[in-house]
């Protein structure tokens, strides 16, 4: 029984941590649709537009070193691949390859705020 509680209580923590993420997030996606104006989506667009030429003059080799490449460009490894993706989908590349290894169990995306106790 004492075994069942403390998983029990894992369980419970982990809702809560998941809870917040999901809280946080729709708060961020609400801030930032209600200020999006033709002038921010010009901007972002641009900034887009030229993480992609960059991304672009990383793969010259049609290879890419993720972690290397994510540092070289300023931005961390999941926007990268993010960045990859919409490349693929609107057609400027074909992904035919992707090598991985075993990660470390971390989410690198979650915020510190919702690491550890809430």
């Amino acid at each position: 029984m004492e075994e069942f509680m403390k998983e029990f209580r894992e369980v419970l923590e982990a809702e809560k941590l998941i809870t917040a993420r999901l809280v946080d997030s729709v708060a961020r996606t609400a801030q930032l649709a209600s200020s999006v104006t033709p002038e921010m989506q010009e901007l972002f667009d641009q900034w887009v537009s030229f993480i992609v030429s960059q991304v672009m003059r990383e793969a010259e080799d049609c290879e890419i070193d993720i972690p290397a490449a994510a540092e070289r460009i300023g931005v961390k490894e999941s926007s990268l691949l993010s960045l990859i993706l919409y490349m693929q989908r609107n057609g400027s590349i074909n992904v035919q390859k992707i090598t991985f290894l075993k990660g470390d169990g971390k989410d690198g995306e979650m915020c510190d705020c919702l690491k550890g106790d809430i």
